[in-house]
């Protein structure tokens, strides 16, 4: 059985201009609210689990009871994704 060389882009006579350019980046959503960030993410169906609250302290976020997280309210400023209460 023979080896196969296969030529270079040099050897075909083109050059790495000729290369494609990388593909674009995915854009990232704008967030709909203050609260719409790590650790806080969302359920298949949309649904907001409320990790930290950034509406209490809007730098690192006021975590949140543990009970409440899956229903997206804070315990401790009363907001809530429905109302918007803290943007």
């Amino acid at each position: 059985m023979q080896a196969v060389n296969y030529p270079t882009a040099g050897e075909q006579g083109g050059s790495d201009d000729d290369a494609l350019p990388p593909p674009p980046r995915p854009v990232t959503p704008k967030p709909r609210h203050v609260n719409d960030r790590h650790p806080n993410f969302r359920g298949e169906r949309g649904e907001l689990y409320l990790v930290r609250c950034f509406a209490c302290v809007p730098e690192i976020g006021r975590e949140n009871y543990a009970f409440a997280v899956a229903g997206g309210v804070c315990v401790w400023c009363g907001w809530q994704e429905k109302t918007g209460y803290g943007d």
